[in-house]
């Protein structure tokens, strides 16, 4: 059996919020495991929903890059050994050009299928192109310690439409998004791009593990459906009421891990779906998102 640490205990504390205690016993009740630690917490109703258990330690930053034409961005974490190296311009100023090159779709940095030779003709990078470890090398020497290039996405639109970023202040999360329209006189509407910058501070913000309703797996509302129920037994509810209960549960599940059924972050009394609603009968077209994602460094 894996030993129960003060660092795991530490861990599930800051994962579920819940107490010292609640948590060393759910780590030795559960052979140590982080997940079914969680598991345990929230079926006796001790812990909050929830969140990703692949925290790192590592430094670094995200960083992102938009094409001046809107169309083709990249996101990308650039991990060191040091806050104090993460902090530094250069670092960032690699992080850009890393980026760059990235969304140019150079294959030493990212595999692109099928989208080089369109990439290529659209896209004039001024950073001169390098071989990926050759580039990262030469500041591994300059800073004196290890940099590597974490996760890492490029977006590129297939259709009408704009990749939007949003970087935190402190550098430590990012998102990438793309927003669709139907025409290219939207897309090149300082208002739809705001609005890409609204929702994409909603993901930053708030870390919705999915899009709709239905992109969340079957398991894992299986799994959330007994977690609600076994809460509810230890609440002394009886089976007939739990069958009733059950769907608002659900429905307020889906409020949390869900972009489009989040409440707005800076106008609580809409969802982010009537955010978007409100938009397309603005512009007088369907606007959607097409996909999104979002990195924190050390989460």
């Amino acid at each position: 059996m894996a030993e129960v640490t003060s660092d795991l205990i530490k861990e599930l504390r800051e994962s579920t919020g819940a107490g010292l205690l609640d948590c060393k016993k759910a780590l030795v009740e559960n052979g140590a495991d982080m997940q079914k630690a969680i598991d345990y917490l929230r079926e006796k109703g001790m812990a909050k929903a929830a969140k990703r258990v692949d925290k790192e330690t590592k430094e670094g930053r995200v960083i992102s890059f938009i094409h001046e034409s809107g169309t083709i961005g990249a996101l990308l974490e650039l991990n060191c050994e040091t806050d104090f190296v993460a902090k530094n311009e250069d670092f960032e100023k690699l992080g850009k050009e890393i980026a760059i090159q990235m969304a140019a779709a150079n294959p030493s940095y990212l595999e692109v299928s099928g989208e080089l030779n369109a990439a290529g003709k659209e896209f004039k990078s001024k950073t001169q192109a390098k071989d990926k470890t050759t580039h990262i090398q030469e500041f591994i020497a300059k800073f004196g310690e290890n940099i590597t290039i974490g996760k890492s996405d490029r977006f590129q639109t297939t259709g009408s439409g704009r990749v939007i970023s949003y970087i935190h202040s402190n550098g430590k999360i990012g998102v990438l998004l793309e927003l669709n329209c139907k025409s290219d006189s939207v897309a090149t509407n300082p208002e739809f791009e705001e609005l890409g910058k609204e929702i994409s501070l909603q993901v930053a913000a708030v870390n919705p593990l999915y899009l709709n309703v239905s992109d969340v797996p079957k398991d894992v509302i299986e799994k959330e459906t007994q977690i609600l129920k076994s809460q509810l037994l230890e609440q002394g509810k009886k089976p007939e009421q739990i069958d009733k209960i059950i769907p608002g549960k659900l429905t307020s599940f889906y409020s949390e891990v869900c972009l489009l059924e989040q409440q707005n972050i800076k106008d609580n009394k809409k969802t982010m779906k009537e955010i978007i609603q409100d938009a397309s009968k603005k512009f007088g077209e369907e606007i959607s998102i097409g996909r999104y994602i979002r990195y924190q460094i050390g989460g």
